[in-house]
């Protein structure tokens, strides 16, 4: 399978990878061994809801891994246990996802042109902004009421 994206945690102890099999994969580094194998989550039918990940990231306590792709959504996981904590739905295929430097924001965006912003532990989505006000001056995020 593809390898899509890879995501370093911070400390160096984790290697994430994001793979075109549906699954999201978390590496020890000391050893290179398999720590996790997160999986895309099942639809009501018991099918794998997409087989595509595009995009992964490490939260910097390596609290969770989060992930996105093919399902418009990005699937959040919980790195000590390895269970789906939550999927945060978007509007398409989501390219791109990212932690804050302090751990308490998740941002992702994709082919709807739109970059969210989700609280971390709520999961509320805080802001949603469209791509190109990025190719002039930066307005302050507008907040969801």
């Amino acid at each position: 399978p593809w390898v899509n994206d890879l995501a370093v945690s911070r400390d160096g102890r984790y290697l994430v990878s994001a793979g075109w099999d549906g699954t999201v994969r978390v590496w020890e580094t000391a050893s290179f061994r398999p720590f996790r194998k997160l999986e895309s989550p099942k639809t009501p039918m018991g099918r794998v809801a997409t087989r595509i990940y595009n995009a992964c990231a490490i939260s910097p306590d390596n609290r969770y891994v989060a992930a996105g792709g093919f399902g418009h959504r990005v699937d959040i996981w919980s790195v000590a246990t390895g269970q789906l904590v939550t999927s945060l739905r978007t509007d398409n295929i989501v390219e791109t996802v990212a932690f804050s430097p302090d751990g308490q924001i998740v941002v992702a965006g994709g082919w709807d042109g739109l970059l969210r912003a989700w609280q971390v532990g709520t999961w509320r989505l805080l802001w949603q902004q469209t791509h190109p006000f990025l190719e002039g001056a930066v307005p302050k995020p507008k907040p969801l009421p």
